[in-house]
């Protein structure tokens, strides 16, 4: 808990289980612009014994924007180192007590989230983006990919699977009523020459139904 939330506060939250059952979970520390995103022991790393009614903190690692998941009950820390922004990986091979150095995979300028990590046909994916300039309309996004028959701390193990290339769009957004009520708000955008659906909002007061009729466009 920060003593000072206005100027210092969490984000970056996750969340994954050991087969013993322990519970990893971890955050970073941030402070509010203009203020330096690097803070020295910014992302911390917790365990839990007992369900979660105690924490205890395991780990303090250089990475930012991280994202955590278990391999062959190894956890693995992925994300972003924060001066460079190379793409780093560490692992705990004792139930998170400690971790590795950071591996770099890929160096460059790599901006990402705490997104989930996906395993599928034997491979680990990872979304991240390009931030070779501060303007995010020149950021492209991507998708590395672990074969997870290998040693996930080894960069060569790991490939770019996918650069996608932004191209402009445009949103219009239209409010779908149902009688006098105002049921949706429903965002569509145009690139490529065709229409994809962004966004569905239900309104206050139409639960059910809204919801309901969101599904079916998403279905």
């Amino acid at each position: 808990r920060s003593s000072y939330p206005q100027h210092l506060y969490t984000g970056s939250p996750m969340l994954t289980r050991l087969s013993s059952c322990r519970m990893i979970a971890s955050f970073e520390w941030f402070r509010p612009p203009p203020a330096s995103t690097s803070l020295p022991g910014q992302f911390k790393i917790l365990a839990s014994d007992d369900r979660g009614e105690s924490w205890s903190e395991k780990a303090s690692l250089s990475i930012i924007w991280p994202s955590l998941f278990v391999h062959d009950d190894f956890i693995y820390v992925i994300g972003s180192e924060p001066e460079s922004r190379d793409i780093v990986i560490s692992r705990s091979d004792y139930g998170g007590e400690t971790f590795t150095q950071e591996k770099v995979l890929f160096e460059g300028r790599f901006h990402n989230a705490p997104t989930p990590v996906v395993m599928k046909d034997g491979f680990v994916y990872r979304a991240f983006e390009t931030c070779p300039t501060p303007h995010r309309s020149k950021w492209n996004s991507l998708v590395i990919a672990g074969d997870q028959s290998g040693d996930l701390l080894d960069p060569s193990a790991w490939r770019v699977q996918r650069v996608e290339h932004r191209t402009p769009l445009s949103v219009r957004v239209e409010q779908l009523r149902a009688g006098s009520g105002l049921l949706a708000d429903v965002g569509w955008g145009s690139a490529r020459g065709g229409d994809t659906l962004l966004m569905a909002s239900a309104k206050e007061g139409f639960g059910e139904r809204s919801q309901a009729f969101i599904r079916d466009l998403f279905i």
